[in-house]
């Protein structure tokens, strides 16, 4: 298992890199061979009436790839 954060992933992939790693795994997931999750978000009140607690996940994974992956963001 993998863990990094936005840092990481800023030095060492560049935006077209990017764009072009998610235009293959849309092919794939058109030709059935990945799959993706959607969003979801769980907003909890925090006690506090101008905030809430926000858990943020969204997962994927990829045949070809044999991965699979989950973005989780917790704020």
């Amino acid at each position: 298992m993998l863990f990094i954060n936005n840092e990481v992933v800023k030095s060492i992939l560049k935006m077209s890199e990017c764009i072009d790693a998610l235009e293959e795994v849309h092919r794939e997931i058109a030709a059935g061979d990945a799959v993706d999750c959607p969003r979801r978000d769980l907003l909890v009140p925090c006690g506090r009436e101008d905030a809430y607690y926000r858990f943020t996940s969204m997962a994927g994974g990829s045949k070809r790839l044999g991965v699979v992956v989950d973005r989780v963001m917790s704020i």
